[in-house]
């Protein structure tokens, strides 16, 4: 790849040396050098992912970060099991009211049950 590139910048004129080559690199570059760890370290981080307090929109967007990384549908079984996990962790919140729900209806609840505590 760095031979293709290096050929390729040889043989442009200055002139044509536009954005575009340079989005092209940046496409193979991480094409070939990418963290194929990312989805995994993703999924290790989601295991142990928390709610800190009370902030739940800081929650939620950390979880939903961590669960696209780690490639998980949000309608997924796993995933509510993992945003509940986090979410009940180290607090009284009462997990037996999300049983049956769905993700966004646990999600929902979640913000409806911080909200009424301010």
């Amino acid at each position: 790849m760095v031979k293709d590139m290096q050929t390729l910048l040889a043989t442009i004129d200055p002139t044509n040396n536009v954005p575009i080559l340079w989005d092209q690199f940046l496409v193979e570059f991480t094409k070939n050098f990418q963290d194929t760890a990312k989805a995994d370290k993703a999924r290790t981080a989601i295991q142990n992912f928390q709610m800190k307090g009370d902030d739940v929109d800081a929650y939620i967007a950390g979880f939903e970060q961590l669960a696209r990384r780690a490639g998980y549908t949000t309608g997924s079984p796993e995933t509510e099991r993992l945003f509940l996990q986090g979410y009940l962790a180290k607090s009284s919140r009462c997990e037996e009211s999300a049983a049956g729900l769905q993700y966004e209806d646990i999600k929902e609840r979640a913000i409806q049950s911080a909200a009424a505590k301010e």
